[in-house]
């Protein structure tokens, strides 16, 4: 939204810098609780680009170059326009407070969700509403109006967002309502602390009507001394005109916002008549609304935006443009839409008929493609929605109706307007447009994620009383340990994993690195032999900063429940929940040995798979899929938590890196003496082969190629079996083939891309994502096989057949194995590791607390002294404004 009264924002150095200086100071101490680190993959991408009402009187910086259009001003008005989460957000008259008999009047149209409030006895015009203020809250279905206990309580501390009476009338009901407050000063005060009390009679009506004679909303014993104003919560749409003031018949103070301003801050701003508190500028406006209106019949016309489109093959979907247009006025021959591409081509919508429309390509001045006609409802005006995809095509929607376009390259400058598309001209029309708003998609990527793995078996060793003690060694540089810990021990004993005691959602254990796509181990022993039902585990990912509660996030739940374990979703993440007989609080065997659970979740693509088994069990119990989910953006950092108690530990956690475009995990090959390397390349051709020198079971593996001449390459597996990727085709060689798609036929004909095969569970999957097409692609797999049972664990081998050449980019296979081999990592006393800086008590009894002993002492004195500088900033910002009170 458009704000015409524009604040710039004057900067006072002298007060702010030393507030700066102060916070700069407590981050200072803050920053060595948190190892900065990269930024990692992610996978698709949404970006909010704009959002234009065309409000004011000129057009916006987003718009140049109008062509046969112009803005159709409307009436002026205050208007709101956002989703406000803030308690308190305040907009209130600066030069008027109620002090007696007052009247307060003004138009109100309303939409949305949540409410909208006008309340009373403000103390000061900038500030914030408090919890409990007099006033009258506007909700959808009835009207609010909190009365202070009946004026029977003492005073507004002692007032509850609980008492309230309610009438039946809402501003919702009305396409604009007209608002009017009448307050009566009584002439008894109240007892309790002699506070003025008013009568208030609210009226609310269809504006342009009467008034009627008896208000809606009456009540006594209100106490609205002081300044007054609108607040708001939730996603609401509000404009207010015509607002005046009247004290005894006489107007005394009036705002048709025709020359008025906001004030942000508290900054003085010339014509400002309202002050704001907590609202975010962006949704406010003051000035008059307004739209686009293209003359139709004969010439184009449209407004070009000043930003270019871009594209991101990586992703499917490209970008999404909305706009409200009027269509039922225009012309014949014309077309409705969007230019794209820098003029390459128009796409849009062409009326055919009475309520009936086609969608229409126009290019170099002719119509190249067009769509069969269908209903439109289009007496008011209708939201139409382009959507742009990898391939050029462009999607239009217009309620439940879809048209699809081949469309073109919309890389570019862009245009909305009109396009004449016939030899003559037409009779003369028009098209209104309003409220554009544009989303972008892309594919954010930086890959190399670096692997991060600890097995808790690095050593670090203490002298205590003559004894050496042991603790298994966390580098908190690399690691997030909040309220657990990894115990002392003494020789013979075996403690290497973190415990969490009786942990809650605050107690983490995590990496300190960002990832998207990735394979994540560890294993899990609970520890509670009497945990009671709904004590759960988290797995949190997508975590946008490494501390913070597993409940903030997107998370899994492993819940106790009496038929077994549930594993569920929560945070946004999508997948029907599950219980099985397998439990992580099934946690001793025969011989009363704990059992420990080896877990393995699996991130592709938006796709979470979760694995699980006891860590005897047989191989195949890891390849049975527990739980299967979904969710947008799983690109952050993760970590595990408890839950209500939950009491367990963590043993060898790994993460691995399985962007399809990782270039830290490229295998390194072994080659035949046919092999030829062209840089970091091989070109496979003949009798040329290539190995990996590592061994696998189950993996998924991603191949860059690049077909040469006749693109095949042959992928074997142990014991002989494999497939042939040929252009076109995939063939199993001593598999059998369960399904097949006709994406096959686009696999290595002359385009380079890649390849993806998964092998878990008796199955082969083949994917394929050109270097021109979605990466996501690859997930979704166009093939799939049998595997013979008990193929053996061994090397992969890569090769062309005769009159086949085929150039091997790179070669990365992750395993899929439940347990894989980490490096131990010694204590080293020349590493700054921000650990131990208080050595943790010795005795197992004392690591039961929720917060366990590691870094606490050092967290509470950090904690101690940012808390003094922020109390050091407040100080001054309150003498600041003392000061200027003094001054004026």
């Amino acid at each position: 939204m458009k704000n015409i009264s524009r604040i710039n924002t004057i900067k006072r150095f002298s007060v702010f810098g030393l507030i700066a200086l102060c916070l700069a100071m407590m981050l200072a101490l803050s920053v060595c609780l948190f190892s900065a680190s990269q930024k990692a993959n992610a996978a698709e991408v949404q970006t909010d680009i704009f959002s234009e009402d065309f409000d004011g009187s000129t057009f916006s910086e987003l718009w140049k170059d109008p062509v046969n259009a112009e803005l159709q001003t409307g009436e002026y008005s205050l208007r709101y326009d956002g989703n406000n989460g803030r308690w308190g957000a305040c907009i209130s008259p600066i030069s008027h407070k109620i002090t007696g008999d007052t009247e307060i009047s003004f138009d109100l149209q309303v939409s949305g969700g949540g409410w909208i409030a006008f309340v009373f006895g403000l103390p000061r015009y900038n500030s914030s509403m408090e919890y409990g203020d007099v006033g009258t809250w506007f909700f959808s279905d009835v009207t609010r109006l909190m009365d202070d206990k009946k004026g029977t309580s003492g005073g507004p501390s002692d007032t509850t967002m609980d008492d309230y009476a309610k009438f039946d009338v809402s501003p919702w009901e009305f396409s604009k309502a007209s608002i009017r407050y009448v307050l009566t000063k009584k002439d008894e005060t109240r007892e309790s602390d002699g506070a003025t009390m008013y009568k208030l009679d609210l009226y609310m009506y269809e504006a342009g009507e009467n008034c009627p004679s008896t208000p809606q909303a009456t009540y006594d014993n209100l106490e609205c001394d002081g300044y007054y104003g609108f607040s708001s919560m939730g996603n609401v749409k509000m404009t207010v005109t015509n607002f005046a003031v009247q004290e005894n018949g006489k107007k005394v103070f009036e705002d048709n916002f025709t020359q008025s301003a906001f004030m942000f801050d508290n900054v003085n701003v010339p014509n400002a008549k309202w002050a704001v508190t907590y609202f975010d500028s962006s949704m406010l406006a003051l000035g008059p609304t307004a739209n686009v209106k293209i003359v139709t019949g004969k010439e184009d016309g449209s407004i070009t935006n000043s930003r270019s489109m871009t594209r991101d093959v990586r992703v499917d979907k490209q970008f999404m443009f909305s706009v409200e247009a009027g269509l039922s006025d225009i012309s014949d021959a014309t077309v409705f839409g969007m230019e794209f591409g820098n003029g390459e081509f128009f796409a849009g919508l062409e009326k055919t008929g009475q309520g009936e429309y086609r969608a229409v390509t126009v290019a170099s001045g002719k119509v190249t493609e067009t769509t069969a006609s269908n209903s439109i409802s289009d007496s008011g005006n209708v939201t139409i929605v382009f959507e742009g995809y990898h391939d050029g095509k462009i999607k239009i929607t217009v309620d439940d109706t879809v048209y699809e376009l081949k469309g073109g390259d919309f890389a570019g400058v862009f245009k909305v307007g009109t396009k004449h598309i016939g030899e003559a001209e037409t009779q003369a029309g028009y098209v209104v447009f309003d409220n554009a708003y544009m989303q972008s998609y892309s594919y954010d990527s930086i890959p190399d994620a670096q692997d991060q793995a600890i097995n808790f078996k690095g050593v670090r060793t203490y002298e205590e009383s003559g004894e050496t003690l042991y603790q298994y060694y966390v580098n908190e540089n690399k690691w997030l340990m909040k309220g657990c810990t990894s115990p002392l021990y003494k020789v013979g004993e075996e403690r290497n994993f973190v415990q969490f005691s009786e942990s809650d959602v605050n107690t983490l254990f995590g990496p300190k690195q960002k990832y998207s796509e990735f394979i994540c181990r560890f294993s899990i022993t609970v520890t509670d032999d009497t945990a009671k039902n709904d004590t759960a585990i988290l797995f949190s990912f997508g975590r946008k900063i490494v501390s913070g509660a597993a409940w903030d996030t997107p998370y899994l739940v492993f819940t106790k429940k009496t038929q077994g374990m549930e594993i569920a979703g929560g945070g946004g993440v999508s997948g029907e929940a599950s219980t099985g007989e397998i439990s992580f609080w099934n946690n001793r065997d025969s011989e009363n040995d704990l059992i420990s659970y080896n877990v393995m979740i699996v991130v592709i693509e938006g796709e979470i798979e979760v694995y699980f088994a006891p860590s005897d069990a047989p191989a195949s119990e890891m390849s049975v899929l527990r739980g299967l989910f979904t969710y947008n953006d799983t690109e952050g950092y993760m970590a595990v938590a408890g839950h209500n108690g939950a009491s367990f530990r963590i043993g060898s956690f790994a993460v691995t890196n399985i962007n399809a475009e990782n270039t830290n995990s490229v295998q390194d090959l072994t080659k035949n003496a046919d092999v030829q390397e062209i840089g970091e390349s091989l070109l496979l051709s003949g009798g040329a082969a290539a190995t990996t020198k590592d061994s696998f079971d189950e993996f998924i593996m991603y191949i860059k190629v690049k077909p040469v001449v006749n693109g095949r390459l042959d992928v074997m597996l142990p014991n002989g079996c494999g497939i042939t990727v040929s252009e076109g085709r995939v063939h199993g060689k001593g598999i059998k083939e369960i399904y097949s798609d006709t994406r096959t036929e686009d696999m290595l004909r002359g385009e380079s891309g890649i390849l993806c095969i998964r092998v878990q569970n008796n199955r082969l999957f083949v994917g394929w994502a050109a270097s021109n097409e979605p990466i996501k692609l690859i997930t979704e797999f166009v093939a799939e096989f049998e595997l013979p049972k008990n193929i053996d664990r061994g090397e992969l081998i890569f090769s062309s057949g005769d009159g086949s050449a085929i150039l091997l980019e790179a070669v990365s296979v992750y395993s899929l194995d439940a347990e894989i081999e980490i490096a131990t990592q010694d204590y080293d006393p020349d590493l700054i590791d921000d650990i131990d800086i208080v050595k943790p008590e010795l005795g197992e009894e004392n690591q039961s607390g929720e917060t366990g002993c590691g870094n606490v002492v050092k967290a509470v004195s950090i904690s101690v002294a940012s808390l003094i500088l922020v109390i050091a900033a407040l100080v001054i910002v309150v003498v600041c404004r003392r000061r200027k009170r003094t001054g004026k």
